[in-house]
């Protein structure tokens, strides 16, 4: 096995290699990555670029600021902007892993096929199609990776400069960066010149740090959405450190085990890298670690760490045990899989060493056809319009200059992208129930619902619903009333929303609902995928909010003693929840 902390001078083909495979990776994340809005925060980021907003804590200020400029400089929809964004960022990502592996002494074929599996691996393939943050961040772990191995291998004199300047800006990325701190302290802890070298990093650090001005002043700006009220220093360190929502709170909630999260990580690395990943991990990990010299173990060492202290993050998160977080958690595997990526490319390595290398070649293209071939049925998002398609079909339904309270991060992503990046129906005031309590928020609701402020820390939705009936508004919700207020009002399904009726409003006959649903279900059927693809938590649901209607009808007509007619309209529910 090479030397892994010898300072090679890359021949022509090992030059090659890594740009070769950015350029070919760059093609597969963009024909297939998402021309809609996708889950969890999409909608919210594609939203943010689109109009200067703010972000939830840490508020991604570097990322808000390229995908704001790149956002405005295209003439593609945003969403489609921010896919291919991370489609760039994440093909980069797996060119600077090979070329981090091809520093650490590996082959070209072991670095090459290293970084091809983590690309392709199910998670990662995802995040690099989707309009969220997770590939930028994932290109800038592995540019820190890169550039310290580079400088613990060689100094040079603007070396700290630029890690200063990758680092500062990486955490303002997302700060799962942080990670990286072992292998980057490593590269500055060099024997000579450690106080010049140190001023330089912090001068690098500093300027790094300038992207986070853009949240005071995208803040000022009024775009929207716009998170907080970052209206000073404070303000400003406050949503950085995310010391009132995020990853932070998540892991201080109540614990269901600390090894449940972990656990799901060790299954995705046997399931998802087809078993050959964890074993080719471990295998790098043992041989790189196995009596080195002391000038050898101190790099692979460092990196060892940083992949410890990822997974160490894994068992931090205090989630509820349901299939939708569980894809939040996932959302952070390829982050830990990129650190993993180094020593799966070394194990690889001692594997070329040690067998017939044409053998290992076929056996290895073959595990990642099987790889690819695993991902396909959960991975690209070219063909995953559920949210935007139930965007349109909530928005349709509504009556002009309508209330619409919104109930989850499903609701926030579809409809922020739908109102505020596409400019679907301005008209409708959108309120995301979970945002009330939040005093910050109180603005908002102010401009969109007719001057309605929640009284602080409260979190029903009862006070903005009489608000909105006595000014004469239609009120809407997308998930139907909470069970305390299910007496108070009387509501009907509006298309795959539900509207609250006015005290005054005689409740529709069930025939007339039934007609009107068949209307809208004839403008907006329910989402499809391709037969290969595996159904998301956030599909489920929305297909759940689809059968919603149908079901209330349903009990509607049992109500009536029309049997027949409930178990028509259960039939259509069971059709469309594919039970």
């Amino acid at each position: 096995m090479p030397a892994l902390c010898e300072a090679a001078v890359p021949e022509d083909r090992r030059a090659l290699l890594a740009p070769a495979l950015s350029f070919a990776f760059f093609a597969l994340y963009a024909a297939t990555a998402a021309r809609t809005v996708q889950g969890f925060d999409c909608g919210e980021l594609t939203a943010v670029a689109h109009n200067w907003g703010v972000a939830h804590p840490p508020g991604f200020a570097t990322f808000s600021l390229v995908a704001g400029a790149l956002d405005h400089a295209s003439p593609l929809p945003s969403a489609h902007t921010l896919a291919l964004l991370s489609a760039l960022a994440g093909a980069l990502a797996c060119g600077l892993l090979c070329a981090s592996l091809l520093r650490l002494g590996a082959r070209p074929v072991a670095a090459g096929i290293a970084a091809c599996a983590w690309g392709l691996l199910a998670p990662t393939w995802t995040l690099h199609t989707e309009q969220e943050v997770f590939a930028v961040a994932h290109f800038a772990v592995a540019l820190l990776l890169w550039l310290s191995i580079r400088e613990a291998q060689g100094p040079t004199r603007l070396g700290p400069l630029w890690l200063g300047i990758a680092s500062a800006a990486g955490a303002g990325v997302h700060t799962t960066v942080v990670l990286a701190a072992p292998v980057v302290a490593l590269a500055l802890w060099q024997p000579r010149n450690r106080l010049p070298r140190t001023a330089f990093f912090a001068t690098g650090a500093a300027v790094g740090l300038l992207p986070l001005l853009y949240l005071p002043w995208a803040a000022s700006h009024g775009g929207a959405p716009a998170w907080g009220h970052i209206d000073g220093p404070q303000a400003l360190v406050r949503h950085v450190l995310r010391s009132d929502y995020g990853v932070f709170s998540l892991a201080l909630g109540e614990h269901h085990g600390y090894g449940a999260v972990l656990g799901r990580y060790l299954q995705h690395a046997a399931v998802d890298g087809v078993v050959v990943w964890p074993v080719l991990a471990g295998a790098g990990l043992g041989a790189s670690l196995r009596k080195p010299s002391s000038q050898q173990h101190r790099l692979p060492f460092t990196l060892a760490i940083s992949l410890l202290f990822s997974l160490i993050f894994l068992t931090a998160f205090a989630t509820p045990e349901t299939p939708w977080w569980h894809e939040v958690t996932q959302r952070f595997f390829a982050g830990t899989d990129l650190y993993a990526a180094l020593f799966v490319g070394l194990g690889l390595e001692r594997v070329l060493a040690l067998a017939p290398p044409s053998r290992v070649v076929t056996a290895a293209a073959l595990w990642l056809v099987l790889l690819g071939g695993w991902a396909l049925t959960v991975a690209p998002a070219l063909h995953r319009d559920a949210l935007s398609r139930y965007a349109d079909g909530v928005l349709d339904a509504l009556e002009p200059k309508a209330i619409l309270i919104g109930q989850g991060d499903d609701d926030a992503s579809a409809l922020w992208e739908a109102q505020l990046a596409r400019g679907q129906r301005p008209d409708v005031g959108f309120v995301l129930q979970a945002l009330l309590p939040w005093p910050w928020y109180a603005e908002t609701t102010a401009r969109v619902a007719s001057g309605y402020r929640q009284p602080e820390r409260k979190s029903g939705i009862r006070l903005l619903i009489e608000h909105g009936l006595r000014l004469g508004r239609p009120v809407y919700l997308t998930g139907g009333l909470p069970p305390s207020l299910r007496a108070r009002y009387a509501t009907v399904p509006a298309g795959l929303a539900v509207r609250v009726l006015p005290p005054t409003d005689p409740q529709p006959a069930p025939d007339a609902i039934v007609a009107d649903l068949e209307r809208f279900f004839a403008k907006h059927p329910p989402p499809t995928l391709p037969p290969w693809q595996r159904q998301t938590a956030t599909e489920h649901e929305v297909l759940r909010r689809y059968a919603a209607p149908w079901l209330a009808v349903a009990g509607a007509l049992e109500a009536t003693g029309r049997h027949d007619g409930a178990v028509q309209c259960i039939g259509r529910a069971r059709r469309i929840l594919q039970e």
